[in-house]
């Protein structure tokens, strides 16, 4: 109001308005000081639907970051299955077959470093195959494209030849 008579305009406040019923609305309310000293003029906007709206948009701020931890929280245990496992698991680029990620087993039975596959840009795993079986591992590659599975397959990978039995799904 001191606003509105010293300058003709006050500047917007919000106001928790309490009606007789005990309602409580918030409003946004601005003076306007009148012509010749009669009086001001107070004009309000509810502001229910903007607060309704911020509360829904905290709410989803909430659940994202509720849904962030539980996301960091499965990748930090996949990351520890992943790790830890004693069985080879690769993971594979579909369309290039270059590996993305192999854990220390895998590393280990190939004959290469983690850090090897981490710096390499193109790292591709049918290398690591014998000439004669890469056929079958590109069969095996097709198969799971179309069918979405395929039975595994009976392939000697690393330096020792170490025979495997290789299982493959696809991941998106």
């Amino acid at each position: 109001i001191e606003d509105a008579q010293t300058t003709g305009v006050s500047a917007f406040r919000n106001v928790t308005q309490r009606f007789p019923s005990g309602l409580e609305l918030p409003v946004e309310y601005t003076t306007i000081l009148l012509g010749g000293h009669t009086g001001l003029l107070a004009v309000g906007k509810n502001l229910r639907a903007v607060a309704e709206l911020q509360s829904r948009l905290v709410e989803a701020q909430q659940a994202m970051e509720r849904d962030y931890w539980k996301l960091r929280e499965l990748e930090t245990r996949y990351r520890l299955l992943f790790q830890s496992s004693r069985d080879a698991v690769l993971l594979l680029k579909a369309a290039t077959l270059s590996i993305v990620d192999l854990n220390p087993a895998a590393a280990q039975a190939l004959g290469i470093t983690v850090n090897q596959v981490k710096g390499a840009a193109d790292l591709r795993f049918t290398e690591a195959l014998l000439a004669e079986e890469r056929d079958l591992f590109e069969g095996m590659v097709r198969r799971i494209r179309e069918r979405g599975k395929a039975p595994g397959v009976l392939l000697r990978l690393g330096g020792h030849q170490t025979p495997w039995i290789l299982r493959a799904s696809l991941l998106t």
